[in-house]
């Protein structure tokens, strides 16, 4: 089962929040939207089959990224950022990615031999 069919499957049993945080509850259907309109991005970058590196210090947009990433066909490469900056480092040198989706503004990122695509 893709994500797509898994996701339209809660929409079906599920009408309460699939987030509960407090600043970000949200519904399946509120949650497919966004995860397709997000993949949808990714089509118009040209990206299929590809490395894209997560680094977030968001957990709602980590988690909304890991899925349209995982919907438009490409690799999720996550980096936390719990992971210390030398690990995170060596990670984004060595990833191969085509693309970093980030919140952040920091060198770390900046050091990324690729294409960066900020989400505020």
């Amino acid at each position: 089962m893709d994500i797509y069919s898994y996701i339209k499957s809660c929409i079906q049993l599920n009408t309460e929040a699939f987030f509960g945080e407090d600043d970000y509850a949200c519904t399946y259907a509120e949650l497919f939207e966004v995860v397709s309109s997000f993949s949808a991005k990714f089509y118009t970058l040209n990206l299929l089959k590809k490395r894209i590196i997560l680094y977030f210090e968001n957990p709602y947009l980590e988690a909304v990224s890991i899925l349209a990433v995982l919907a438009s066909g490409n690799i999720v490469v996550p980096v936390s950022m719990k992971y210390g900056e030398k690990s995170a480092r060596n990670i984004l040198e060595l990833a191969d990615a085509d693309l970093v989706v980030t919140d952040k503004k920091d060198s770390l990122v900046q050091s990324a031999a690729c294409n960066i695509l900020h989400i505020y």
